[in-house]
C-alpha cells in the first residue's frame, strides 16, 4: 500500500477519478501518449504509478449508473481564489453544492475560505464551462479536523449566489443518500466515481475535464467507504469532494460518499465519507427542504406523495402509476401498489379499512369518525363500524 496522500489535506489538492471498465471509444479516453486504445475484453497490465490514471471514460458506465446529461451536469468543479480547478462537488439542490471540507479550508491559519474566494463551474470542461456561479455562503462541519487523517466530518455545503436552474434550466440536482448502508451487502459492488482532477499523477498536469471511472467498493465502516482501483484507475489530485455514485435497490442513483483522502499512487485505496453519516449536518446547512420532512405527506386526494430525499423535495405522481399515497408502517408517506393485492372485501390495518373498488385502493380512517374497523355482515366486507 502507498502512503496517505497529503494532498487530500491541503487546499487545491482534492481527489479525482478517471479510468476503465466502460469500454469507451478511443476518442473518448484520456490515454497516455503512445498507448493503444483497449478493445472490450482486453487484458491490461497494472499501470505505472507515475501515470496511474489511464483510459478514463468521458461518460459514466450505464451498467453501474444510468444518468442523463442533465443529471451529469450536477457534477461540478470547485474553483478557488485564482479561479483554478481545485476540487469537485455535487449540486444537491438548485442552489446547494456538496463537497469536502478540506476543499474550502486553509490550513495556516485553520479557517474556512471566504465565499468570495470560491466559484462553481458547470459543464464537461471547467476551463470552458456552461456556467460559473459565485458562492454566497459556505459551511464546513464544525467538528472537522484538518490533521486527523480520517474522513470524519470532511464535508462542506456551499450555497450559490443564485440557483443553478436560472442559468441551466435543465440541470438535475443529484440526491444524496441518508439510508443506513448496513444490510445492503455493498462490499464487492462496482461503483461510479467522477471528478475534474489530475489524469497523470502530476498535480500540475492542468486537467480541467470531467472524467468518469468505475471501481470496486472493498470496505464499509461507520464513517467511510473504501474503493480500490488496483493500480489501474483511481482518484487523484483535484477530485476531492467528488461523489461516489451507486444505483440503490429502488432504482435511483444517489451520492453515497464524498471523496476525502487516499493513497499517493492515485490508483490504490481511497476513502469516501458516507453521506448517511452526515445527513443531519447537510440538512441543516441551511435547511434544504424547508418544512418538507423525509417522512413526507400525501395530498388530500392521495394522488401525490411529497417528501424530502437527498436534499430535494420529491413529488411522486401516485395516480399516474395506478397507486395511492398512504402512510406506511415506517411512518413515511409514499405511493402504494395498485389495490395492494386486496379484493372488494378488503381488510383492517392500523384501525383503518382498506378495500379495492373499481380497480382503485380505497381507505377509510375509522378513528376520524370515532369508529373502529371490523367485519360488516351487511356489506360482506371490512368497514368502519
Amino acid at each position: 500500500m502507498g502512503t496517505t496522500a497529503p494532498w487530500l489535506r491541503t487546499l487545491s489538492t482534492a481527489t479525482v477519478v478517471v479510468a476503465l471498465v466502460a469500454c469507451p471509444e478511443p476518442e473518448e479516453t484520456n490515454l497516455d501518449a503512445g498507448q493503444e486504445a483497449l478493445e472490450c475484453g482486453d487484458e491490461r497490465a497494472a499501470a505505472d504509478n507515475t501515470f496511474p490514471i489511464v483510459n478514463g471514460a468521458a461518460s459514466w458506465d450505464p451498467s453501474v449508473v444510468q444518468l442523463s446529461d442533465d443529471q451529469a451536469l450536477a457534477i461540478v468543479s470547485i474553483l478557488v481564489e485564482g479561479w483554478g480547478n481545485s476540487c469537485t462537488g455535487t449540486l444537491i439542490t438548485p442552489d446547494k453544492v456538496l463537497t469536502a471540507a478540506h476543499c474550502v479550508r486553509e490550513l495556516r491559519p485553520a479557517e474556512d475560505l471566504s465565499p468570495d474566494q470560491v466559484q462553481v463551474a458547470f459543464g464537461v470542461d471547467a476551463a470552458d464551462p456552461e456556467a460559473v456561479i459565485d458562492v454566497d455562503h459556505l459551511v464546513t462541519h464544525p467538528e472537522y479536523d484538518d490533521w486527523a487523517q480520517t474522513s470524519i466530518h470532511d464535508i462542506a455545503v456551499l450555497t450559490l449566489a443564485r440557483p443553478a436552474t436560472e442559468l441551466l434550466p435543465d440541470v438535475w440536482p443529484m440526491p444524496f443518500n441518508c439510508q443506513a448502508l448496513e444490510g445492503l451487502d455493498l462490499v464487492g459492488e462496482i461503483v461510479q466515481v467522477v471528478g475534474y482532477g489530475d489524469t497523470s499523477g502530476d498535480s500540475n498536469s492542468g486537467n480541467t475535464i470531467r472524467w468518469w471511472a468505475t471501481e470496486e467498493l472493498i470496505s464499509l465502516d461507520s464513517v467511510d467507504l473504501g474503493v480500490n482501483g488496483y493500480e489501474e484507475s483511481g482518484v487523484c489530485w483535484g477530485d476531492s469532494g467528488g461523489p461516489l455514485l451507486w444505483t440503490f435497490p429502488d432504482g435511483r442513483v444517489r451520492t453515497m460518499g464524498v471523496l476525502s483522502w487516499g493513497e499517493t499512487v492515485c490508483a490504490g485505496l481511497d476513502h469516501y465519507l458516507r453521506t448517511d453519516f452526515e445527513c443531519d449536518f447537510i440538512d441543516m446547512s441551511p435547511p434544504l427542504c424547508d418544512d418538507v420532512t423525509s417522512q413526507g405527506s400525501c395530498s388530500a386526494d392521495q394522488s401525490r406523495a411529497t417528501y424530502c430525499e437527498g436534499g430535494q423535495i420529491v413529488t411522486d405522481d401516485c395516480a399516474a402509476r395506478g397507486e395511492l399515497c398512504d402512510v406506511g408502517g415506517d411512518g413515511n408517506s409514499r405511493c402504494g401498489p395498485f389495490c395492494d393485492g386486496l379484493d372488494e372485501a378488503g381488510t383492517c390495518r392500523d384501525g383503518s379499512a382498506y378495500w379495492c373498488e373499481g380497480g382503485a385502493l380505497r381507505i377509510r380512517r375509522c378513528a376520524d369518525c370515532d369508529q373502529s374497523c371490523g367485519w360488516s355482515e351487511q356489506l360482506a366486507a371490512y368497514y368502519c363500524l
